[in-house]
C-alpha cells in the first residue's frame, strides 16, 4: 500500500474528518480520485493540481501506479484518509484552505475593459469550439452543438435583461435547457452556468433574487446531470470554486496589465478540455450582467 503526505485540504473536507467514517470511490482518473462521503463527492488530487472545494491535495504526481478502481472502499479519521489496500494519506501534514471569494466592486474603472480583454481572448485562444471565431473546421456535430449552446446561453442572458426588478422563473426555464447540455465529464452548460453562478456571488448588487436563482439551479441540477458537475454547481451558488478561477475574478477586478489577465485566463483555460474556458465565458457574462444593471441603477437614481 503507498503511503505519502496530505499537501492542503480544503475546510469543508475537513469537517468531514471524524473518529472513523467509511467512503466508496466515484471515479477515478490519471489526476484525481473522486469518492463519496455520505452522498456528497469529495476528490483527492495530485500535486499538480490547485486547491478546490471538497478536495484534499496530496504529494503524488498522479494515480496511474495505485491502480485504484471505482466501488472501492475507504475510511477517513481525523488523522488518516485510506483507500484500503491501496493507498494511505497523512492528513497531520495538511494546511487548511479556504476558498476566498473577493466581493466586487462594480465601479472599478478597469473592470469593464478586462472583461473584454478576457472575452476576444476566449473567442480567439479558448479551448471550447462553440465559442471559437473560427468555425471552419467544426463537425456536422460540433455545428448543431454550437447552435444549441449558442442558441441557449443568449436567452439566458436575454432573459436576464428583460427580468431585473426580481421575476425569476423565465430565468430559470432558461437555464434548466443548459443543464446536463453538451459533451464531457462536466457538460459545457454546466460548465457556463457554474461561470455565472460564481459571478453573481461576488457583488451585494440588487439585481433580481439572485439567491432564490441559485438555490433552485441547484435543485435542478441534482436530478438532471451528473453528481461531478452538480457539486460543482453547488459549490459554485455559495461562491465555492477553484484557487486559479478564484485568482482570475480577482484579476479581472484589480488595477492590471493585459498580460496578467491573459496569465489568469490561460491559467482557468487549463483546466479540462473545454471546462476552464467555459466557466470563464459564464463569469465574464455574469459580471456583464451586473455591471448593466449597476449602469442602470445609477441612471435612474440620477434622473
Amino acid at each position: 500500500m503507498k503511503q505519502v503526505n496530505a499537501l492542503s485540504i480544503d475546510k469543508q473536507f475537513k469537517e468531514k474528518m471524524r473518529s472513523k467514517t467509511v467512503f466508496t470511490v466515484h471515479s477515478v482518473f490519471e489526476r484525481t480520485i473522486n469518492i463519496l462521503i455520505e452522498n456528497d463527492l469529495f476528490t483527492l488530487a495530485c500535486n499538480q493540481i490547485d486547491n478546490a472545494p471538497a478536495t484534499l491535495v496530496i504529494d503524488i504526481l498522479d494515480f496511474n501506479e495505485c491502480q485504484i478502481k471505482a466501488n472501492t472502499q475507504g475510511f477517513l479519521s481525523f488523522t488518516t484518509v485510506e483507500i484500503t489496500g491501496y493507498l494511505a494519506i497523512d492528513l497531520t501534514t495538511a494546511s487548511i484552505w479556504e476558498c476566498q471569494l473577493i466581493d466586487f466592486s462594480l465601479h472599478h474603472q478597469h473592470l469593464g475593459k478586462n472583461i473584454s480583454l478576457a472575452m476576444q481572448e476566449i473567442t480567439s485562444n479558448g479551448n471550447a469550439k462553440w465559442l471559437r471565431k473560427e468555425k471552419s473546421t467544426l463537425t456536422a456535430f460540433d455545428k448543431e452543438m454550437t447552435r444549441m449552446l449558442t442558441e441557449r446561453t443568449t436567452n439566458l442572458i436575454e432573459s436576464f435583461q428583460k427580468n431585473t426588478s426580481g421575476t425569476i422563473e423565465e430565468t430559470i426555464q432558461c437555464a434548466k435547457k443548459l443543464i446536463g447540455l453538451g459533451q464531457g465529464l462536466t457538460p459545457s452548460g454546466d460548465d457556463f452556468l457554474v461561470g455565472l453562478l460564481l459571478a453573481f456571488s461576488t457583488s451585494n448588487t440588487t439585481f433580481f433574487n439572485r439567491e432564490k436563482w441559485s438555490e433552485q439551479i441547484v435543485k435542478e441540477a441534482k436530478s438532471h446531470t451528473n453528481i461531478i458537475s452538480y457539486s460543482a454547481i453547488k459549490y459554485a451558488a455559495s461562491g465555492q470554486t477553484r484557487e486559479t478561477i478564484a485568482l482570475f475574478i480577482e484579476t479581472l477586478n484589480a488595477k492590471e496589465n493585459d498580460e496578467q489577465v491573459k496569465l489568469a485566463l490561460a491559467n482557468v483555460m487549463k483546466i479540462g478540455s473545454s471546462s476552464g474556458t467555459e466557466m470563464a465565458w459564464g463569469i465574464l457574462n455574469g459580471l456583464t450582467l451586473l455591471l448593466k444593471q449597476e449602469e442602470q441603477n445609477d441612471n435612474t437614481s440620477k434622473n
